[in-house]
């Protein structure tokens, strides 16, 4: 599951200054998503937004309290923050408990659910009535980072139980070299609110692009 320890979490400057090259990388790595057109994310660190975007267009935004990179321990070792994690895109990425609809069940023959004139139908289920969210969540990318995320106040809707095992043992493992976990992470707390809406409403699999 992971592999980095959150004592060694370093906090993320509030602003970045980016040279004119870094600038032009950022803005090629926006253009390449936004012609996609698909679904994406990207996560300003400057802003503390974490937003839903189809071909160039913010659709939401969910606000960060705060963030944190954790890289890698080996054994009781911590290890040095890595530098390839943001001004990138990430690919692929995977809910940790995974993201889950429950669908509603219709009986045959029940009249709640037919439509009658001059009488309200059923009412559609809302998201937060079919997927249930954990207080904390991963979203974990093959390349080898992961973004951890821990959600404060109560969760709205239907809620999930934190993944089974205990991260401290998995960290420790990983670094070992017994369990496999990311090279790096990014420990992201947001409120429950807004925690639980980028759950629900992110697409499976969509990019992530970090900026500073």
């Amino acid at each position: 599951m992971t592999g980095c320890r959150g004592s060694d979490s370093a906090a993320l400057p509030a602003e970045a200054v980016l040279s004119p090259p870094e600038t032009a990388h950022i803005r090629s790595l926006r253009a390449e998503l936004a012609a996609s057109k698909s679904f994406y994310l990207e996560l300003s660190l400057r802003d503390k937004e974490l937003r839903l975007c189809h071909s160039g267009t913010f659709l939401r935004k969910y606000k960060i309290d705060e963030a944190g990179i954790q890289a890698r321990r080996l054994l009781f070792v911590g290890g040095k923050r890595p530098k390839d994690w943001n001004s990138r895109i990430w690919r692929e990425g995977r809910f940790s408990p995974p993201h889950v609809v429950e669908r509603v069940r219709i009986i045959p023959g029940d009249e709640t659910t037919r439509p009658t004139p001059g009488k309200p139908g059923i009412l559609p289920p809302t998201l937060e009535e079919l997927i249930p969210v954990a207080p904390r969540f991963t979203l974990d990318f093959p390349q080898g980072f992961s973004l951890l995320f821990e959600l404060r106040g109560e969760i709205p809707g239907k809620n999930a139980a934190p993944e089974k095992g205990n991260p401290a043992w998995n960290d420790f493992l990983a670094g070992l070299g017994m369990r496999r976990g990311p090279a790096a992470r990014l420990k992201i707390t947001m409120g429950a609110g807004d925690g639980a809406a980028f759950f629900r409403s992110c697409p499976p699999g969509s990019p992530l692009l970090i900026m500073p």
